[in-house]
């Protein structure tokens, strides 16, 4: 049996292990371009730094609540099952509830700040009902300050009789 330069041979399993970690080094070493994108997004996600429009508010809010709320329905009824792996699988969807709700809570920073606003405000989402509407209201419908784009200009066209009047001053 030959090795190639940097590939051990393990054991007496015929370079079983060593095709394997050969693959996996391989595999591993996938070009930047095919994960930079996602380690940066994933990167953004768990974030508190940095701002985020209304649109990325919007979905990470609605996927998150509705995982929140997947999370913790299956939770409590698997806590209940008498299965084997019952606290496995509750404890793993409980953590899955409190990943959701980080990324809720990092995003709403994030729309805070867009707004111009101390991201300590979210703390007043924990007042009921009036809280609940100014978070609802304050990140989800109002742009940021100094976001609103200028009304493009529409070109009107002057006949000649209406340049002639505006020339002379003659409102006839």
């Amino acid at each position: 049996m030959t090795k190639a330069p940097g590939e051990q041979v393990v054991g007496g399993n015929g370079g079983q292990a060593s095709s394997f970690a050969s693959l996996w080094q391989s595999c591993a070493a996938l070009p930047p371009h095919l994960t930079f994108g996602i380690n940066l997004q994933m990167k953004h996600l768990l974030s508190f730094s940095g701002k985020a429009d209304r649109f990325e508010w919007w979905t990470i809010s609605l996927i998150t609540d509705l995982a929140v709320q997947l999370c913790l329905i299956f939770g409590f009824i698997t806590a209940q099952s008498n299965g084997s792996f019952r606290y496995l699988i509750s404890g793993s969807l409980y953590l899955g509830a409190i990943l959701s709700l980080w990324l809720a809570v990092a995003v709403s920073v994030r729309r805070l700040r867009d707004r111009e606003r101390s991201p300590w405000l979210l703390l007043a989402a924990l007042v009921p009902f009036v809280g609940w509407a100014w978070y609802f209201i304050e990140c989800g419908f109002l742009s940021a300050p100094g976001s609103k784009v200028p009304r493009k200009l529409v070109r009107r066209t002057v006949t000649a009789p209406e340049a002639e009047q505006a020339v002379d001053g003659n409102p006839h």
